[in-house]
């Protein structure tokens, strides 16, 4: 993945949002999440857009992710 080139695009897309990079333990970045309309306007759910490389098996108590699927 070129993170370079997806937060430059992230950056244009969406000005001014917050863009956090998720990494592994050997420092490579295995996705990159823009938060477009985050958890503090409104409680009940958040919307962001994930770039993702690979994601390891998690569970989470309080959240539920949907995923679409672009390209």
């Amino acid at each position: 993945m070129n993170t370079k080139i997806i937060i430059k695009k992230l950056q244009q897309l969406y000005p001014g949002k917050t863009i956090i990079e998720n990494k592994n333990n050997h420092g490579v970045t295995t996705e990159i999440i823009c938060e477009i309309n985050p958890t503090e306007r409104h409680p009940s759910h958040s919307t962001a857009v994930a770039v993702i490389d690979l994601s390891t098996i998690h569970y989470h108590k309080k959240i539920t992710e949907i995923y679409k699927i672009l390209s």
